[in-house]
């Protein structure tokens, strides 16, 4: 009996997913999640996130005079970067199994992991570097947008990870 003829009841539901489920799923939920937490920390709409993203790309003035498509550049460049994100861990936990095993740990540190490359290494070398932002001083702001990505971006991926871990 194939699987397709097998009567829902007996067939196994709790198979792993593969790889590629795992970073979609990971990354999108990341992706999505840190875009909105961007918009209800800082209080600002989906262009001005879509902008400051975008504007890692074009430069602050650029980004913000691009318009709709600019904001669209920003926002499918941040999915592509939590897809890459999503991706890096998925098969690091292939080898270091204890990132699959242990998602609620591993996942936090690696979101404070991003958060920390994204806003001391990336941003800096951007063309949207933050001039007289002092990178060592934690706002409530700043506190915020860290926890969302422990629970908004490491964690999702690393849960995906688990659920693609083979048992």
């Amino acid at each position: 009996m194939t699987a397709a003829a097998m009567p829902s009841e007996t067939r196994r539901t709790d198979s792993p997913w593969s790889p590629l489920k795992a970073i979609l799923a990971g990354g999108l939920f990341a992706a999505v999640g840190d875009f909105v937490a961007a918009m209800l920390i800082w209080n600002i709409s989906w262009e001005v996130v879509g902008h400051a993203i975008g504007a890692g790309w074009l430069g602050k003035e650029a980004a913000k005079d691009s318009g709709v498509p600019g904001a669209l550049l920003g926002a499918v460049s941040h999915t592509g970067i939590l897809l890459v994100a999503a991706a890096l861990y998925v098969f690091a936990s292939r080898k270091l199994t204890i990132l699959a095993r242990w998602p609620l740990v591993f996942g936090p540190l690696y979101g404070i992991a991003i958060f920390l490359t994204m806003n001391y290494i990336v941003v800096p070398l951007s063309a949207a570097p933050r001039p007289g932002v002092n990178p060592l001083e934690m706002t409530p702001t700043k506190l915020l947008d860290m926890a969302s990505h422990l629970f908004l971006v490491g964690t999702p991926i690393a849960l995906a990870a688990w659920k693609a871990r083979e048992r």
